[in-house]
C-alpha cells in the first residue's frame, strides 16, 4: 500500500505469495495519500472493511430469515474468538475483505436467484474476479453462487458467457500474471508437489476446523461440534 501510494509500479500479488492479490492495497493506497502513514491506519482500515462485512451479511440474513436472526449471527462475528478475533483486523491475508467479497458474491446471487435480477450477472462477475484475485480462497463463494446459478439459467449459455466475461475483468491482475508467469497457479492447483491434497494436510485441516469452533481442550472442541450440529437440524 505504501508503495502504490508513492507511486511506484503496483504489485499484483503481496511480494513473495502468488494467492494473495494486492486489491486491499490499492484502498490502502488511497487512504495513505489522504491522512499518511501510520500502522494505526493500517488496522482502521482492515477492521472498516470486517464492519463492511458484518453490514452486507446483516441486511442478507435478514432478507432470507428475520432481524433476530441476522442480529444474532452478526453478534456471534464480534465475539473474541481467537481465530474470528485475527481475521477481523488481519492485514496480512486481508481476510475482512475476503469476507465482505465472499458476503458481496452470496448477496447478489440471492439477487439473481430469488429476486429475478438478472441484471446483476455483470456486478456479481466483476466481484467474482476480484474476490479471486484478492485470495483463492474465495473459490468457496464463488462455488456455492455457482450452484444458484445453474439451477436458475441451466443451460442457458450466454448467461454463463457473460459471467465469465466480467470475471476476467475483475480478475484481470490475475490473467495477466498467469500469462506472465506461466501458469504458477494452475500449477500449484493441479501439478500436484506442494499443493497436492494430502492425508496429513486433511488432517491439519479438521484440527484447524474444530479450533475455530473453541481453542479449548481437544475433546470439548468435538462436544461444541455436536451441539452446533444439533442446532442446526433444529432450525431446519
Amino acid at each position: 500500500g505504501k508503495h502504490i501510494a508513492e507511486g511506484l509500479l503496483p504489485p499484483i500479488y503481496y511480494y513473495g505469495a502468488l494467492f494473495q492479490g494486492s486489491f486491499p492495497q490499492f484502498y490502502q493506497a488511497l487512504l495513505f495519500k489522504i491522512f499518511g502513514y501510520s500502522a494505526l491506519l493500517t488496522k482502521i482500515e482492515a477492521t472498516l472493511a470486517f464492519v463492511a462485512f458484518l453490514v452486507v451479511q446483516f441486511f442478507l440474513l435478514m432478507e432470507c430469515f428475520s432481524w433476530t436472526w441476522a442480529f444474532v449471527i452478526s453478534l456471534f462475528y464480534c465475539l473474541p474468538l481467537t481465530y474470528l478475533l485475527l481475521a477481523s483486523l488481519d492485514v496480512g491475508s486481508h481476510f475482512p475483505v475476503v469476507f465482505f467479497l465472499g458476503t458481496m458474491i452470496l448477496t447478489l446471487t440471492y439477487q439473481i436467484y430469488w429476486k429475478g435480477k438478472d441484471t446483476l450477472l455483470s456486478a456479481l462477475g466483476v466481484i467474482m474476479g476480484l474476490g479471486f484475485w484478492t485470495h483463492q480462497i474465495t473459490a468457496i463463494f464463488i462455488a456455492t453462487s455457482g450452484v444458484f446459478l445453474l439451477a436458475r439459467y441451466k443451460l442457458e449459455i450466454r448467461k454463463y458467457l457473460k459471467l465469465a466475461l466480467f470475471f476476467f475483468v475483475g480478475a484481470f491482475p490475475v490473467v495477466m500474471s498467469e500469462i506472465y508467469w506461466k501458469f504458477p497457479l494452475v500449477r500449484l492447483l493441479f501439478a500436484g508437489g506442494s499443493g497436492a491434497v494430502s492425508e496429513s494436510k486433511i488432517r491439519r485441516a479438521k484440527d484447524f476446523l474444530l479450533t475455530l469452533i473453541s481453542s479449548g481442550p481437544y475433546g470439548i472442541n468435538w462436544i461444541y461440534l455436536v451441539l452446533i450440529a444439533a442446532g442446526a437440524v433444529i432450525l431446519a
